[in-house]
């Protein structure tokens, strides 16, 4: 039945497209003997002239109408039911209606053979309403009916248009934009080159100095030796010139600070400070004692066993804050079990939160913690003066704090792609940025780690002004601030040629490398 209605629609359509007043048809008549023009036969010039003298125009409609609902039943699905036939039919005869009378007012109709462009039910819908409503009251109706037939004929939303339009618009706006952009950057950075290589072809170099008094900064890498040269020796005089250009930005970055400065005491070969400008660690010793620790265990089973769930607490890990209690679930006991009665755990034992923690690397047994009556103070002397950070080899070690069983917590800096600290106020953001500030001070020499501090606040940093690891004063000002991060991508990217040169991907690679070279 599909194929059949595209097959008929495409004779339709053909024989639309070749009319021609000329052949007999209910509107005219011709000799027997002139030839038929229209492709599609007599036949095809009586039903092309039947359809333009009925719905004018909307005899393309029609035509289209058909050829989807064709398309659907033969690719898509099947009609629902008789009800939704019936309105998709009803929908369809209003649009071609509402169509035509849309033709008729805005085309001509020399072409048709009633000469009107919307047939005989165009023109007599437009008459009439013209008559009631006028002529932009009518329209105004003809075009409601129009978008809402349109809607229910082909099942679409005009809101769902309208939203692809504009993304595609805003896309496409984006698009011409960003090419735009480009163009300009372009033709300005060409523009740019060209002012540039104009202005050294016409600059001039006095004859009158000697060659040697003119001693240029090569910026360039240094390049191998050619062939004929002694192939063994690029590498050495490549880390040789590399070497030279660190120590010359050194020198140089050394007389800016001091310049900044301005005193004698911002001096690179600084002592290290020791742990005794600190405040004591005190030992105030644990909120709980062993007894109390073994009451609060069986508490902690019998309280267990009131809600269900059968354990065993193995081991008591007291710390500053908290203390976990490493329990054993009864065979078949899932740990969700536990986690779900936390909330009633804590009311039983009369604490403020209970934290459940249903994995715990290593171990079989599932780990509730406590919070401590009492917490205890960590201070940073604690961390400074543990073996952990006393043997960490990394100048960016950061000494972070206090596991739950109280062991220094030390990270390297260098190892984290990126570092981001965050919190709500008064959860102390501050206090853990002067703790890292603090390791680096204390486990850094001046000459390997330079710091650059920004406070917009003026009120967090301004502690640390002075200090030989900072390679400008604090920073305050915004305007400021951006050039510091500026020239921090610079000199990023000047760092990463220099060991792409080497063939190296880390500092340490490369000072290694350069080291072998000397």
């Amino acid at each position: 039945m599909a194929f059949l209605c595209l097959g008929s629609a495409l004779y339709i359509f053909i024989s639309l497209l070749s009319y021609s007043a000329l052949d007999s048809s209910f509107s005219s008549v011709a000799s027997l003997s002139d030839s038929v023009v229209n492709l599609g036969g007599p036949f095809g010039a009586y039903l092309s002239d039947a359809l333009f003298s009925v719905a004018g125009m909307g005899a393309y409609l029609i035509l289209f109408i058909a050829s989807f609902a064709a398309i659907r039943l033969l690719f898509f699905y099947k009609p629902k039911n008789n009800l939704y036939t019936l309105i998709k039919l009803s929908s369809a005869t209003i649009l071609v209606l509402s169509f035509s009378t849309i033709c008729e007012y805005y085309f001509s109709g020399d072409f048709f053979p009633q000469g009107s462009s919307g047939g005989i039910l165009g023109e007599i819908i437009f008459t009439n309403l013209s008559n009631i409503f006028g002529v932009v009251g009518s329209l105004l109706f003809i075009f409601i009916f129009t978008l809402i037939a349109a809607s229910l004929t082909f099942s679409f939303s005009w809101l769902t248009v309208i939203d692809s339009v504009g993304r595609y618009s805003l896309a496409a706006t984006s698009y011409l934009m960003n090419a735009l952009k480009g163009f300009v950057l372009m033709s300005f950075e060409k523009l740019q080159s060209i002012e540039i290589k104009e202005f050294f072809k016409t600059k001039k170099i006095p004859t009158e100095k000697p060659l040697s008094d003119a001693q240029p900064r090569e910026l360039n890498l240094p390049k191998t030796k050619p062939a004929s040269e002694n192939q063994s020796e690029p590498l050495a005089s490549a880390a040789k010139s590399i070497s030279s250009e660190i120590s010359s930005t050194k020198e140089a970055s050394s007389k800016a600070s001091s310049t900044v400065y301005k005193s004698k005491d911002s001096k690179l070969d600084a002592e290290m400070p020791s742990t005794d400008l600190l405040d004591r660690a005190l030992d105030d010793g644990s909120s709980l004692s062993q007894d109390e620790l073994n009451q609060l265990a069986d508490l902690l089973e019998v309280k267990l066993d009131e809600f269900g769930v059968e354990a065993k607490v193995t081991s008591v890990i007291p710390g500053p804050v908290v203390t976990r209690f490493e329990i054993q679930p009864a065979p078949g006991t899932k740990a969700s079990k536990i986690t779900n009665i936390a909330q009633d755990i804590a009311r039983s034992l009369a604490v403020k939160s209970v934290r459940v923690v249903e994995v715990i690397e290593g171990k079989s047994v599932v780990g509730v913690e406590i919070p401590n009556t009492n917490r205890k103070m960590v201070r940073l002397t604690e961390i400074l003066s543990s073996d952990v950070f006393n043997k960490s080899v990394s100048p960016l070690s950061l000494a972070l704090g206090q596991d739950i069983a109280g062991k220094p917590i030390v990270v390297d800096l260098a190892k984290m792609p990126h570092l981001l600290v965050a919190g709500t106020t008064g959860s102390g953001k501050s206090v853990g940025i002067n703790a890292m500030l603090l390791s680096l001070l204390f486990k850094s020499d001046p000459k390997d780690v330079r710091l650059i501090m920004i406070d917009p606040k003026m009120l967090e940093l301004s502690v640390y002004e002075g200090i030989p690891h900072l390679l400008t004063p604090v920073i305050t000002d915004m305007t400021d601030a951006a050039n510091g991060l500026r020239w921090c991508v610079a000199e990023m990217d000047r760092r990463y040629k220099l060991m792409s040169e080497l063939g190296v991907r880390g500092l340490a690679g490369f000072n290694q490398k350069v080291a072998e070279a000397k």
